[in-house]
């Protein structure tokens, strides 16, 4: 009797766990140079970790494997894993969002959220700083998704600025991460 009971509660009234080891999710950075002309874009990032999509709210832990990235240039990729980020030392980066705040019940509304902002903490290279930035919640699709852009400075992580023949990489750097959340694998 009591499981056909919490069967019959809507997906909103109860904290729902995601795993995203078992979902589709990435992460990426943008950087450009000085002079500007440069655009570095690293991708291949995956999440690993939990989201808690409450009443109201989504939070998580979530991490991330410095050495699955690459920006499509073999020396460049090889500069950034082992002299700027050191993942021998620093493999993983954590994301932990704080506070998504959205309308009530909204897992329950076919709607995308955007512009939604968000705290959290961004630990990289042995250092953890306070973020803030927007997310997207999509709640339109029968697998809701979430979607955070914010900005970091590099060398508030204590990693030098990379600087290859003249040309310098920006201090700041713009990261994007995305997850597909089917509910319906939980």
């Amino acid at each position: 009797m009591f499981k056909i009971i919490l069967l019959l509660i809507p997906i909103s009234w109860a904290a729902v766990q995601v795993d995203l080891s078992q979902q589709k999710s990435d992460v990426e950075f943008f950087a450009t140079g000085k002079p500007s002309l440069l655009k570095i874009n690293g991708t291949g990032g995956k999440l690993i970790g939990n989201l808690e999509l409450d009443k109201n709210r989504v939070k998580g832990r979530l991490k991330v494997k410095l050495d699955e990235f690459t920006t499509g240039i073999d020396l460049r990729d090889r500069h950034m894993k082992e002299k700027y980020l050191e993942t021998a030392k620093y493999s993983e980066a954590w994301i932990e969002i704080e506070k998504i705040d959205l309308p009530e019940d909204f897992l329950n509304v076919k709607k995308i959220y955007s512009a939604v902002p968000f705290q959290g903490k961004l630990s990289l290279h042995g250092v953890e700083k306070p973020i803030t930035g927007t997310a997207e919640v999509d709640t339109t699709k029968d697998s809701p998704s979430v979607s955070t852009e914010f900005k970091v400075l590099v060398s508030d992580f204590k990693i030098d600025i990379p600087t290859y023949l003249g040309i310098k990489v920006a201090d700041e750097v713009t990261i994007k991460t995305r997850m597909n959340l089917n509910l319906a694998k939980q």
